[in-house]
């Protein structure tokens, strides 16, 4: 399966989605123009993954910033990775952030697989 890959910028973030390496990570700022298609993309290549997936696989989510309308293209991603077998996604948040320790609390009660994890995010 192909890698979906993109470089992070002022108003992206870098995300490696390498089934072949086991590596799935998004890490940065999420204030896209467009989320609509960021997603779409995002989650053609999670339903392509759900065919074929690794026996366990880990995502780490690390955004240190994204806009409340992001907030519901984050939500249908975590409901396509809901239907990904052993699934664990870390989702790390800054603790003195409230409105993103809000979010992350949120998606745990929501969702059995996002682990929260406290960190200072870059």
């Amino acid at each position: 399966m192909r890698p979906l890959v993109y470089e992070q910028t002022r108003f992206s973030p870098r995300v490696i989605f390498d089934a072949d390496k086991g590596v799935f990570e998004m890490e940065g700022t999420l204030m896209l123009e467009d989320n609509k298609v960021f997603f779409q993309t995002v989650n053609r290549w999670w339903r392509i993954y759900q065919q074929n997936p690794n026996p366990r696989t880990m995502v780490v989510c690390r955004l240190n910033y994204y806009t409340l309308a992001t907030d519901n293209f984050l939500l249908e991603w975590f409901f396509v990775l809901n239907d990904v077998p052993n699934l664990e996604l870390l989702w790390y948040y800054d603790p003195d952030d409230w409105e993103m320790q809000e979010y992350a609390t949120t998606y745990k009660s929501n969702y059995s697989f996002v682990k929260l994890k406290e960190e200072k995010v870059k």
